[in-house]
């Protein structure tokens, strides 16, 4: 009888318009069976009990010979909300050509017609039920709120005439007809309350279709894009392993290559011969360089790189290392110089193979790009703590050094200061990106200072045990 179908006819439109088309149909045949079978029929009821307390309030106030019977009154329409209720739960569902809730709502006009008549007809001071109909209507569509208004119209109007034509009443016509003028007039003020309240709703509607649709393809994208990057990472996968086993294959023949004229090297040979031989043997150590690093960038790449720590005696090492990275400086005619501070520990626990290839990887490219001057390394403790110490190499040269806007950019693989550089000194940019990787790996990090056509200081860190502990950070690259 009483409801606020408004507001629920409303979310229910736009409950149509669900991000998911696939669970939208389906959502919103559950919410509308939830409307009509559940909360109209107990509206209707909590209005029907309403109605009938107001009607027993107002016979007991107001004595008059036309008063309504509450009995009668109360038996009609609690019948009737409770038949509806039981109609709505049986064959809603089950109705495809008839809508029951739009039917059950025009019957509410009917039962309202009833109980006016019940109450004194023309004289009936619930004549204000009528307006109820279209105002509940009001955020629906226009032409559903003026159907019920031409309804509760039309049926007063046919009230009006079953009492003149058939019991023969008196009936005050101007009073009755400006009755008519008003229920329609306000009626028809409510249907087109009702036009705004759709427009809005059709721009909501669009604006969630437009955000369905902006879903469906950012969806569409994501899975392209999921995609893409699987298949990307099958091929860098494949790639890597590629590499690493054509790494291994070629590096094996050339440690051949190179063994074999080292020992041709040491036999008795003319002047031609060694040259040629030893063009070829620096041939193929440069080559084999080369592999090496195609190596290590592939275990990078798979996720495979480590560092294997175990005792050594760090002086030592780094002596017998230095022994042969001066020899090419000297042939170069470069000054050569190297310092170890007095409170660097002599025996340390960590990946020396991985640590040499860093500080020889510097040294080198320091030799390579330097044509006059010096090239040096430093060697410091930075800090030191009852398990490990944190050792500071700082190798300098006085070569051409690197602009600053290139920095950050000699780390990346196959990446060096000048596009010109390794048509001039070749490489393959690559010895940078791999002692990067190894240095986070000893847990430290790697920087430079440059000044370009004065020189370059690369500074590394990297934290080793001591007394037998192994470092913090010796771990496998993910």
């Amino acid at each position: 009888m009483l409801t606020v179908s408004s507001l629920v006819s409303f979310r229910i439109g736009l409950d149509t318009f669900d991000p998911d088309p696939e669970q939208s149909a389906e959502q919103k045949r559950r919410r509308e069976h939830h409307f009509h079978v559940v909360e109209i029929p107990g509206l209707r009821l909590l209005g029907v009990s309403i109605l009938l307390l107001l009607v027993v309030l107002r016979q007991a106030a107001v004595q008059s010979p036309d008063q309504a019977r509450p009995a009668l009154l109360a038996a009609i329409l609690i019948a009737y909300a409770l038949a509806s209720w039981a109609v709505l739960s049986a064959l809603f569902d089950k109705s495809r050509r008839i809508h029951l809730g739009t039917l059950f709502l025009s019957l509410d006009v009917v039962v309202f017609i009833v109980v006016i008549y019940l109450t004194g007809a023309d004289k009936s001071w619930l004549f204000f039920l009528l307006f109820i109909r279209a105002g509940d209507q009001a955020n629906t569509t226009f032409r559903r709120a003026l159907g019920f208004a031409h309804l509760s119209v039309g049926l007063y109007a046919l009230l009006l005439v079953e009492l003149v034509a058939v019991e023969h009443r008196h009936v005050e016509w101007p009073a009755e007809i400006f009755k008519l003028i008003l229920l329609y007039g306000a009626s028809l003020y409510l249907a087109m309350t009702a036009r705004s309240a759709e427009r809005l709703r059709e721009r909501m509607v669009g604006a969630i279709r437009l955000a369905r649709d902006l879903v469906g393809r950012l969806q569409a994208q994501s899975r392209e894009l999921e995609d893409a990057r699987r298949q990307a990472e099958q091929a860098s996968a494949i790639k890597s392993q590629f590499l690493a086993n054509m790494s291994h294959e070629i590096r094996t023949p050339m440690n051949g290559i190179i063994g074999m004229t080292a020992l041709v090297l040491d036999s008795e040979l003319n002047a031609e011969q060694r040259e040629f031989l030893t063009l070829a043997h620096g041939a193929a150590t440069s080559l084999l360089h080369i592999i090496n690093d195609i190596l290590d960038l592939s275990k990078i790449e798979a996720g495979l790189m480590a560092v294997d720590p175990i005792p050594f005696v760090l002086r030592e090492r780094v002596t017998e290392s230095l022994k042969r990275l001066s020899l090419v400086a000297q042939e170069k005619g470069l000054a050569f110089t190297s310092s170890i501070a007095s409170d660097v520990p002599d025996t340390v626990v960590g990946d020396w193979s991985r640590l040499d290839q860093v500080v020889t990887n510097l040294l080198g490219n320091a030799i390579k790009f330097t044509a006059q001057g010096s090239v040096g390394l430093r060697l410091a403790a930075e800090e030191r703590t009852p398990e490990s110490v944190l050792l500071h190499f700082a190798v300098s040269d006085t070569g051409i050094g690197i602009a600053p806007d290139r920095h950050a950019a000699v780390f990346e693989a196959f990446t060096q200061a000048d596009g010109s550089t390794t048509r001039r000194y070749g490489g393959t940019g690559l010895g940078l990106t791999i002692s990067k990787t190894l240095v986070e790996l000893m847990g430290g990090r790697i920087w430079l200072e440059s000044t370009p056509d004065r020189g370059t200081t690369f500074h590394f860190t990297a934290r080793l045990g001591v007394d037998g502990h192994a470092a913090g950070r010796v771990a496998t690259i993910s």
